[in-house]
């Protein structure tokens, strides 16, 4: 973040929470009223709370947020709105965790600003997590509530804000698109403390890691496709919802591309081979699946540099209006055999398809058949306990019910075998590195019905199940959380948890832990931005 050269919030610091770098006439009214909130949340009380969290420069931060949140509303730019009323879509109601009895809608609330700095404060720091049920959160927002309210009649609508969350009705380029969900995760106030500082800090993490021979074409190259990646991939706090989910609610559902928007697909990122072109279309195969694909030029300009079929790709695709449209970096090198039989046995290049291939392949009846053999492994239940040291067995036997349940024949049952022991050597090689220690260490196996099996090392407390020898009462809270917490354990897991075990564990009584299980689907969205949607961890070879 910027450093400060005086006490006062000044215009570069409000306009980091921007989607524009140059002042506009109204920037400097509310950047007048960002130092009003600041005089408030920095008097004594207020200032001794936040500093336990933030740093300076993250409070005037936070006092540009609120004021911005007034602009949104007084403007029409439709941010804080859109998350209001998904979240309606989903719960009934507009906001978590408080009573909304007089909530206006396009006004300033009570509620809102309380959960706005309960929201920044979770989210620009991760060491802590804080209670929304605050007094002194419920203090703060009372006074900028008021202060916010004055304003609200005499506030300057911002069109130049407002026209950026704007797309033509008929626009078919996907890059205007992406742009449009960039804008929205990178420099939108709603997702500051969130998507961009996390895509800011992964960023600098990148460039930690990188050769220092790297020369400053290559070092933006880095960067583009870093946040290409993260574009594609991450999903905000709030809902856990994807930047083209956002852009899609924020267009609305009366837009003519709202499902467009809302379908593009995932990135398929690796090695391809060039297989030619036509006038419309560039031919390549991706290497690691032989999935062969039709990349449109006018999602790429080199076309006419790719002279030799058979050369090799480096580059993403995304499927944008029934077009693959390439996106992020590339780069090209000559045929090498070596490289493509490495490609074509690693994992991770053959898991970038997983989603095209998930459907095609009846990947839910699959996940279905390995339900049914886990529960017949494990006497209909959904979970088992065990020492770490036993979960290869446990394993071994739910698959050995899988391959009966499918009447495999002799053949593929030695070859599945073979390929189970690359596996488990492979696995021994790891677990050479544990110690006889941590073989005893108690853990969970658990189906997923939405992903599949997951073993999970560290939580048994917060199962208080007779199958459970692993139980201790007085860990069982200090489990929960780490339970909720990380983003290690399935929102299903959690879940199950509570269907099971939530009558036996008592601190689910106290106030707190009540107003976190009203809203609780919302707590696991945001708690687990990066698991809450749970995958199928199938691939197909």
């Amino acid at each position: 973040m910027s450093t400060k050269s005086t006490d006062r919030i000044n215009l570069k610091q409000w306009l980091e929470l921007k989607p524009y770098s140059q002042q506009t006439s109204t920037d400097k009214y509310y950047v007048e009223l960002a130092n009003k909130v600041k005089n408030v949340l920095t008097k004594k009380q207020p200032s001794a709370f936040l500093n336990e969290y933030l740093n300076e420069d993250e409070i005037d931060i936070l006092c540009c947020f609120l004021v911005s949140y007034l602009e949104d509303i007084v403007t029409g730019s439709n941010i804080w709105n859109t998350f209001t009323k998904k979240h309606f879509s989903l719960y009934k109601k507009y906001l978590p965790f408080f009573p909304l009895e007089n909530y206006i809608l396009n006004n300033v609330n009570m509620q809102d600003v309380n959960f706005l700095i309960w929201y920044f404060l979770n989210t620009i720091q991760q060491n802590f997590f804080i209670s929304p049920i605050n007094e002194e959160i419920m203090d703060m927002a009372f006074e900028v509530k008021n202060i916010l309210s004055d304003e609200y009649k005499y506030a300057p609508e911002n069109p130049i804000l407002k026209s950026y969350y704007q797309l033509n009705r008929d626009e078919t380029n996907y890059f205007s698109v992406r742009g449009l969900i960039e804008l929205i995760l990178f420099n939108t106030y709603l997702f500051y403390p969130d998507t961009y500082i996390r895509f800011k800090k992964e960023n600098e993490k990148e460039q930690k890691n990188k050769q220092k021979s790297v020369d400053k074409d290559r070092e933006a190259m880095l960067f583009y496709e870093i946040k290409d990646n993260f574009i594609n991939t991450s999903n905000t706090s709030l809902l856990a919802m994807t930047g083209k989910e956002w852009a899609a609610e924020l267009l609305g559902e009366k837009h003519p591309l709202y499902k467009d928007v809302i379908n593009i697909s995932p990135k398929v990122k690796g090695f391809f081979l060039y297989k030619g072109q036509d006038k419309n279309n560039i031919f390549i195969e991706h290497i690691a699946s032989g999935r062969k694909f039709e990349m449109t030029k006018k999602s790429y300009e080199h076309y006419n540099d790719l002279k030799k079929v058979d050369t090799i790709l480096l580059i993403g695709i995304v499927k944008w209006r029934g077009e693959w449209w390439f996106s992020g970096t590339s780069s090209k090198m000559d045929y090498n055999k070596k490289l493509i039989e490495d490609v074509k046995h690693t994992l991770a290049f053959k898991q970038t398809v997983n989603f095209l291939d998930f459907e095609e392949f009846e990947g839910n009846k699959l996940i279905k058949n390995q339900m049914m053999a886990f529960l017949n492994a494990n006497n209909g239940n959904f979970i088992a306990f065990m020492k770490r040291s036993q979960v290869n067995e446990f394993i071994e036997k739910v698959t050995n019910c899988y391959n009966d349940k499918l009447n495999i024949s002799e053949d593929e049952k030695e070859r599945f075998k073979k390929n189970a022991k690359q596996k488990k050597d492979l696995k021994l090689e790891k677990e050479d590195e544990i110690s006889a220690d941590e073989l005893d260490d108690p853990c969970i196996v658990f189906f997923n019905p939405h992903s599949g099996i997951e073993i999970a090392v560290g939580i048994n407390s917060a199962f208080p199940m007779k199958s459970n020898p692993f139980f201790h009462p007085e860990k069982s809270e200090t489990d929960f959380w780490q339970l909720l917490l990380s983003n290690f354990y399935s929102a299903e897991l959690v879940q199950f948890c509570l269907d099971t075990c939530k009558n036996n564990l008592p601190f689910l009584r106290k106030k707190v832990w009540k107003t976190y299980l009203k809203d609780i689907d919302f707590v696991l969205r945001f708690l687990k931005v990066d698991s809450y949607h749970s995958k199928p961890e199938i691939t197909f070879l």
